[in-house]
């Protein structure tokens, strides 16, 4: 490890957790506040010229620190959604509300990344892209060029951008820990910190101005989250590294880490995503596999004691064998969405090779849905190029993860990446219940753990230390490899 990479690694957080965090706890309280009086029109207005006033900040930050832009970017993305009119099933006239926050920040995360992207090149400080950055890329490439064919090539040409910024998290982040792997705390605090405004106006939600599920009569929190689903994603991927991270630190941090991880079961639990609960299970199982087996009989109990104790969860799954409610409607949950599968898929045939257009299935049918399985989704709207590009991203993910675990040295980083790999399962266990593919905010947390994984992937096997001397940016020494803004 170099002088210079060494001593920053050892660095205070400084003024980026400062930053972030007061902007995860301000907003947090502001949205909290609105949502409990029912004021979401006027929270809408106000977190709008916020995040419009922040974003021009932001944007001179991220000039000349980059690494402090994008850990203030992981902690309040939880939180923008809020400000949309559909969030929680809202009814807010757009028109009303100026520029809208998600494609304030969404515009300035991308223009300032690929900004930094192509200074890293010019400089020789790029390191080879993994394979599954490789993938996203292509991805996103076919949903590019089924642009101009696609239905409705305004909602295409928006989702693809949306894709775009996930993959962009994940190249960046990958890059910044080729670099410098010592990096990781401050990803940690930033994650720590976008729990607070989901937290904050989940609890707001919890007396009835959450998302009413009318075919099961429950009361759904959606924190600042578009949908609940969403939201029971996101809790899902933070339950999982804060349950792999438990036992890694000591006094306050640990604290922090066992608040984090009961402040994701609890947007979890009451969020009621069904696919989401299986894949807060699959991440147990992950974790209690490969760091605490004693882990799966804290799992058992607490389930128990969940299903005993919250009547509502079973509640949320007796409609898989229930009546229907409605003439017609297929008797649960399940068969409705086999047979919507089936239709969407009839509904794109003539289309094979490109699709509808991302992002269009909800124009075609009755329904006005989207598919609900992320393969499905991945053929209809982007034919057999983009399925395969999916399944490319997919495979690739697991094999770098595998490797990750394998190279990662032990203490902090092996824990992280069985976080990761927990976090990836989840997510992976949701694919074909769950619509993925646009999935900004709640896979944006996955993405940056990801970047971790393929610079844990990337280290030499007989590497003694997690430091940033992985390999070398093409046509650069040394001193190239350990500097990054």
């Amino acid at each position: 490890m170099s002088l210079e990479t060494e001593q920053r690694s050892q660095r205070p957080i400084g003024l980026a957790t400062v930053v972030l965090v007061l902007v995860a706890v301000g907003g947090g309280v502001a949205a909290g506040a609105a949502w409990r009086v029912g004021a979401q029109a006027d929270a809408t207005m106000v977190g709008s010229a916020v995040v419009v006033l922040a974003g021009v900040v932001l944007g001179l930050v991220s000039i000349t620190r980059y690494w402090a832009f994008l850990l203030v970017m992981i902690a309040i993305r939880s939180g923008v959604d809020m400000f949309l009119p559909e969030a929680g099933g809202g009814t807010t006239d757009t028109e009303s509300l100026g520029v809208s926050p998600t494609i304030v920040i969404g515009v300035l995360f991308l223009a300032s990344s690929w900004a930094w992207l192509v200074s890293q090149r010019l400089a020789g400080r790029l390191y080879p892209l993994s394979v599954p950055s490789r993938w996203g890329l292509a991805f996103v490439g076919v949903g590019l060029v089924g642009v101009p064919i696609s239905i409705s090539p305004g909602i295409s040409a928006s989702s693809v951008l949306k894709s775009l910024a996930l993959v962009t998290m994940l190249v960046v982040t990958e890059q910044i820990f080729r670099s410098d792997p010592g990096r990781l705390r401050p990803l940690l605090v930033a994650l720590g910190a976008s729990l607070v405004i989901p937290v904050i106006t989940g609890l707001g939600q919890l007396s009835g101005a959450g998302f009413v599920d009318e075919s099961i009569d429950i009361n759904r929190i959606h924190g600042s989250f578009v949908h609940p689903n969403a939201l029971s994603t996101y809790a899902a991927i933070m339950l999982a590294y804060a349950l792999a991270l438990r036992s890694t630190f000591t006094g306050s941090a640990r604290v922090a880490v066992y608040a984090a991880g009961t402040a994701a079961g609890f947007l979890l639990l009451y969020s009621y995503g069904r696919a989401a609960w299986i894949g807060g299970l699959v991440a147990i199982l992950v974790v209690g596999v490969l760091r605490d087996r004693r882990l799966l009989v804290t799992g058992a109990v607490g389930m128990i004691a969940i299903f005993l104790l919250v009547p509502s969860v079973t509640e949320r799954l007796s409609d898989l064998d229930s009546e229907p409610r409605y003439e017609g409607v297929p008797p649960n949950s399940l068969a409705w969405r086999m047979d919507y599968w089936e239709r969407v898929l009839d509904a794109a045939e003539g289309r094979p090779i490109l699709g509808i257009g991302l992002d269009s299935v909800p124009l075609v049918m009755d329904e006005e849905l989207q598919a609900h399985n992320s393969v499905v989704q991945a053929y209809a709207e982007m034919g057999l190029l983009g399925l395969v590009a999916l399944l490319g991203f997919v495979l690739s993910t697991i094999v770098l993860v595998r490797r990750g675990l394998d190279r990662a040295p032990p203490g902090l980083p092996r824990d992280m990446m069985v976080g990761v790999a927990a976090a990836a399962a989840s997510v992976l266990a949701q694919l074909l219940s769950e619509n993925m593919l646009t999935a900004v905010a709640p896979l944006w947390y996955l993405m940056a753990g990801l970047g971790y994984a393929a610079a844990m992937a990337a280290r030499p096997v007989d590497e003694p230390e997690a430091d940033g001397s992985v390999e070398l940016p093409v046509g650069q020494g040394e001193v190239g490899a350990h500097r990054q803004t």
